[in-house]
């Protein structure tokens, strides 16, 4: 267990913060943003450290980091119908290729962005190896359950679909988990010591409230509905390992009575053989509320859970050693449960999470439930305060402001209070670029510019700000 004490004489932290809060000094930083008033040993990749202080990420040059990170901070969002001439006419391109665009995307835009407002790694799905402008997030994607997902439901190629809950407990699994550690290794980022860490799924439908159909929220799109790990599953055939997992889950639960079982479902299985055999055998949880269901089903999704999580982690460390492999974003939108977050602790050293709460006492609810239930770092991946702006961004997503000062305001407040716990290691802002109605009609992702460049203040100079003093806060 990391124990935290403040082991500097309170006048040197005063003095030191100071220090770093005169105006237009930044702090001494590394290539990869690394502070160097925090030295530790030098891997060449990042890794977590426990100090004396708090948690720590340490960068490949052996120095003390935390994630002030810009998430959809790709391309696509400067190559919209509306604003793709005008950028390629800033980084002086005409009828460019997709790797001339990719390039001056990075060493022009991203790096100008960051040397202003001091972030330091990008969340982009796209961030190509050898970009080195600055550090970055990917997703090893062997599991495409995302909430977000089926609001595309008809636009994908493949569709996305029921089946993408996978049979977790299959050699089909495993071969898709080495599919997808291969494909780390093809694209040669287990090597790239500018990679962060991997994530796995963003925000996956796990419990039975993010299976609903919802219309259009405030970290969400409309979304017609899907199904849950356990039901999916325990529709399979007999032949499958993820119906014989529940079988022999609900017989140890019920005794080894199937006639317990029927009484709990209102069946007439002859048998667990029979229970086994039987496909598509129930499709839907009981809208009345049964409650042996719910914690069946809930049962099983940690059995579900613990395997998944195991399997890709136990593959995709083997085939990356040089990685930290980080997990699923958990959806704290919605409710869950303790017992996934503890599952969740078992497998990961970081408990990545999106939020988005509207409060600093909302968003501290949520870090103090982490603490107690792992005591693990924490990092808010996905999170962040919009204003709206009509016509071109009339409903943009996240706690909506009346206008920039008030977002700036609940910014900094929040990243400052966060910022402080030991327990804290960064966070994600969605966004970095406003996209139109035009090219989201439901829905806008928000950022701290429009979409051609022109800064929202003070938003903007807040956040910059903050990038100058991220690390005396992070002082205890």
């Amino acid at each position: 267990m990391c124990q935290f004490r403040n082991s500097k004489p309170l006048f040197l932290i005063v003095l030191f913060a100071a220090a770093l809060r005169v105006a237009g000094q930044q702090p001494d930083l590394d290539t990869f943003g690394g502070w160097k008033g925090k030295s530790f040993e030098a891997t060449g990749y990042f890794r977590m450290e426990s100090g004396e202080d708090r948690w720590w990420l340490v960068s490949p040059e052996g120095n003390g980091f935390l994630i002030h990170g810009m998430d959809h901070c790709g391309s696509y969002v400067t190559g919209q119908s509306y604003n793709k001439e005008y950028w390629n006419q800033e980084w002086g391109l005409k009828n460019p290729s997709q790797a001339e665009r990719t390039e001056a995307f990075y060493n022009q835009k991203v790096a100008q962005d960051r040397d202003y407002l001091g972030f330091n790694s990008v969340y982009s799905h796209q961030a190509p190896v050898g970009m080195n402008v600055v550090p970055y997030l990917p997703r090893a994607r062997s599991v495409d359950i995302e909430y977000w997902r089926t609001h595309k439901l008809r636009k994908q190629n493949p569709p996305w679909s029921e089946e993408n809950f996978l049979d977790v407990f299959s050699d089909a699994f495993v071969e898709k988990v080495n599919q997808t550690a291969q494909k780390m290794q093809d694209e040669k980022r287990v090597d790239d010591p500018w990679l962060l860490a991997w994530l796995l799924t963003d925000s996956p439908v796990l419990v039975p409230y993010e299976a609903r159909p919802f219309p259009p929220g405030f970290y969400h799109k409309p979304l017609p509905g899907t199904t849950t790990w356990p039901v999916r599953l325990r529709n399979l055939g007999a032949s499958t390992p993820g119906k014989q997992a529940y079988v022999e889950l609900m017989r140890s639960r019920y005794g080894n009575r199937i006639q317990s079982f029927n009484a709990a479902y209102n069946t007439a299985f002859d048998s667990w053989e029979a229970l086994a055999e039987a496909k598509d055998w129930r499709s839907v949880i009981d809208i009345q509320g049964n409650i042996h269901e719910e914690r069946d089903n809930h049962a099983f999704l940690l059995k579900i859970l613990d395997k998944s999580w195991g399997t890709q982690v136990k593959i995709l460390q083997a085939r990356d050693p040089n990685h930290m492999i980080w997990g699923d974003t958990l959806n704290m939108n919605s409710p869950i449960t303790d017992d996934i977050i503890r599952m969740y602790a078992k497998h990961f050293p970081v408990i990545v999470y999106q939020y988005y709460g509207a409060t600093w006492e909302d968003h501290e609810r949520v870090m103090d439930r982490f603490r107690r239930l792992t005591n693990k770092p924490i990092f808010s991946a996905d999170s962040s305060w919009s204003v709206p702006q009509p016509p071109e961004m009339p409903d943009p997503l996240g706690p909506q402001c009346a206008n920039y000062e008030v977002a700036a305001d609940r910014m900094e407040e929040v990243y400052n209070k966060s910022f402080a716990r030991p327990d804290f290691i960064g966070w994600g802002w969605c966004g970095w670029m406003d996209q139109w109605e035009s090219a989201e009609p439901v829905k806008q992702h928000g950022g701290l510019q429009d979409a051609f460049g022109n800064w929202h203040q003070p938003l903007a100079d807040r956040m910059a700000k903050f990038g100058k003093e991220m690390y005396s806060i992070a002082q205890p």
